[in-house]
């Protein structure tokens, strides 16, 4: 008999020590975050997202949203036209409502592990001066976004000036290249010192 007990205790044991093992692996699951690593650049990311987006905010500055204008004819010999398709889904402040908060949610993508920049260059997610204008990016996105709430026109006009300040100071420094032998107008030689600051 005794054997016999001391291989049941073995078994019990052995289902307890599972169950905790069990229990551990639940929890780590359940706290673990997803992980997405970067699949563009930081140019692709600042053109595909930011850039559009903020072209609609700058384009209230002429063209006011409260104004009705006669629904856009999306119909074409050629087919769907992809880029005129749902412009009429939404009112125009609704538009300047989304492009101010694409403005303020994704200055975190410029932080995304292994983000390089167009010329290769990792982007300088640890510089206090990178830091600082992400976060006057993502604060100018809010105040577009509190601009736009308004569905004022001058105010979301007022507001470009704040994007306007918030990008400026990120080109000036890690963008636009300038310097002997450095013309900004070249594709090759601006790209090349992009994402490392440049000193003043």
């Amino acid at each position: 008999m005794k054997p016999r007990r001391a291989s049941l205790a073995v078994v019990a044991a052995c289902i307890v020590l599972f169950n905790v093992q069990a229990d551990r692996s639940q929890t780590q699951n359940a706290t673990s975050k997803p992980s997405f690593p970067a699949v563009g650049n930081l140019s692709q990311v600042m053109r595909g997202i930011l850039f559009p987006n903020a072209n609609l905010i700058f384009n209230v500055q002429t063209h006011d949203p409260s104004v009705q204008k006669p629904a856009p004819d999306n119909s074409s010999s050629d087919g769907l036209n992809w880029i005129a398709w749902g412009s009429n889904l939404y009112s125009p402040w609704e538009l300047v409502d989304y492009a101010a908060v694409t403005l303020a949610e994704p200055p975190p993508l410029r932080f995304t592990p292994g983000r390089q920049c167009e010329n290769g260059k990792p982007v300088p997610v640890n510089e206090p001066e990178w830091i600082k204008f992400t976060q006057e990016l993502a604060e100018a996105g809010r105040t577009a976004y509190k601009a736009s709430q308004t569905r004022s026109q001058d105010a979301v006009s007022d507001a470009t000036a704040v994007i306007t300040d918030a990008c400026s100071h990120c080109h000036q420094v890690y963008r636009d290249r300038r310097g002997p032998g450095v013309d900004p107008r070249d594709p090759v030689t601006s790209k090349a010192n992009r994402c490392v600051k440049q000193l003043q």
